[in-house]
């Protein structure tokens, strides 16, 4: 199955400037091809061509579905970028076919990079929705400190992944008991340090493992990641 991206406008799906370009121009679709087009939002249309424009091809919706695709948890990653933005590109990549919901970027006391665009993540979160089939793009915040992160409230439980000292649990008894719709926090490739960890735990957080080996950031994400999606099997 093939999917195009698109906004919804009236009883017509539009899709966008980079994904007509690549419908018409590249793979040379014509008017009355019938098209699968994602909004974004959970919601997918098919239709066929009725404006057959390499800026703005448009197609005629004849079937709705909604929620299509999704997983039945919310999963929300809060991480530090990584130096290396090639591995934050690999995470959210493999995240998205798995299943994610939300990440926000913190930063934190030992975070190498300072400074994050969102612009390239967000294509690569458009193209694995895409590619894995599913209708909902995950949520992209802007960099928020880590202090001011902690402060936010949240309908699920949040827990934070930390390799020091401290009361933790495996994060897949928390959710064998609380549910799988939850909020991980994985810190920078120094790890947080002992007082964003207290202050987490003092902020109603919840501290857990991932395991006794020394996962790197990526790896540490992607292992809560897949704990969440295992843990809605069991």
């Amino acid at each position: 199955m093939q999917l195009f991206y698109g906004q919804v406008e009236g009883d017509r799906v539009v899709l966008s400037e980079d994904e007509s370009k690549h419908a018409i121009r590249v793979l040379r679709k014509k008017s009355g091809d019938i098209l699968s087009v994602i909004d974004g939002h959970g919601g997918l249309y098919t239709g066929p061509i009725v404006e057959e424009h390499q800026k703005h091809c448009a197609i005629q919706i004849d079937e709705h579905v909604e929620n299509w695709g999704e997983v039945p948890y919310d999963f929300h990653l809060a991480i530090a970028p990584t130096k290396n933005m090639d591995r934050l590109e690999w995470l959210l990549e493999k995240s998205v076919e798995i299943g994610i919901s939300r990440i926000s970027p913190i930063l934190c006391e030992h975070s190498e990079r300072k400074v994050f665009k969102p612009e390239r993540l967000e294509r690569i979160l458009l193209s694995g929705v895409k590619q894995s089939l599913k209708g909902k793009i995950p949520q992209l915040d802007p960099l928020v400190k880590f202090n001011d992160f902690i402060g936010q409230s949240r309908s699920y439980p949040t827990y934070i992944g930390y390799c020091g000292e401290g009361t933790k649990t495996p994060l897949i008894d928390q959710m064998r008991t609380n549910g799988s719709s939850v909020c991980v926090m994985i810190g920078p490739e120094g790890d947080f340090s002992p007082e964003e960890f207290q202050n987490a735990l003092a902020a109603g957080i919840t501290g857990i493992t991932l395991g006794d080996q020394r996962l790197r950031t990526e790896t540490a994400a992607l292992a809560a990641v897949h704990t969440a999606h295992i843990a809605t099997l069991l």
